[in-house]
């Protein structure tokens, strides 16, 4: 069953607790369909409201989880809140650690030069086992 959204300043939010999106994102990792999950915090969402083609790619994801307590408190003023914050950082901890015990592998795209590869080394000294194949920059500066 897929999670129920909740639309907060046109995102729709997936209406997860941590430990149930960290299922959903476990069971992710055992099929062969390639998945994308965003954590929008307050931030990201304003983004989103000034660039449509942000905005749909937003909610043509797979899982979006709240980052950010503002988002938690705005979904409040509605009947339905979401119960917690599901931070980036937290859910990709928990993933890794679960990954770590695995023969599953991960790559790094995003962020400024050096960021992705920062990351690996942190997150192999951090979780014996880790297996990270690869790492890109995906940084692209705003030219508008």
């Amino acid at each position: 069953m897929k999670p129920t959204k909740i639309n907060i300043l046109g995102v729709n939010f997936d209406y997860l607790t941590f430990g149930e999106a960290q299922e959903l994102l476990l069971s992710f990792l055992d099929g062969d369909v390639p998945r994308s999950v965003f954590t929008p915090n307050p931030e990201i969402v304003m983004m989103a409201r000034k660039d449509a083609e942000f905005m749909a790619l937003l909610n043509a994801s797979d899982v979006v989880l709240p980052d950010g307590i503002g988002i938690v408190l705005a979904s409040r003023l509605g009947k339905q809140g979401l119960s917690e914050r599901v931070t980036g950082y937290d859910i990709t901890l928990a993933l890794m650690s679960h990954i770590a015990k695995s023969e599953k592998t991960v790559y790094f795209y995003g962020s400024k030069d050096g960021v992705a590869e920062l990351a690996k080394s942190k997150l192999e000294a951090k979780f014996p086992g880790l297996k990270i194949v690869g790492t890109k920059s995906g940084f692209q500066p705003n030219t508008a």
